[in-house]
């Protein structure tokens, strides 16, 4: 019986070191995801807030003098110079 004592031990700590692993591994995706998650739902906020400016813009008829227009998602700036439009990522 004091052989196998051990053994129990010993296949005790094994498994909970991989159960462990496992958890960690599995929290460090969640958390990632989480953050892919917040980047894709602002990105969709800043085109939303572009689209309902440009709608706007389009719908008070502008004369404009310069028709430049400067779009970049990228850094989340858009930036028409004559309608009053600038739309900066949160």
């Amino acid at each position: 019986m004091k052989g196998n004592k051990g053994y129990i031990l010993l296949e005790s700590l094994v498994s909970l070191t991989i159960l462990l692993i496992i958890v960690a591994s599995y929290v460090g995706v969640t958390v990632q995801m989480q953050k892919e998650s917040r980047q894709r739902l602002a990105t969709l906020e800043n085109y939303r807030d572009l689209y309902t400016e440009t709608r706007r813009c389009r719908l008070h008829s502008l004369e404009l003098h310069s028709s430049q227009m400067e779009i970049s998602m990228g850094k989340g700036i858009a930036i028409h110079q004559q309608g009053g439009i600038v739309i900066v990522k949160k």
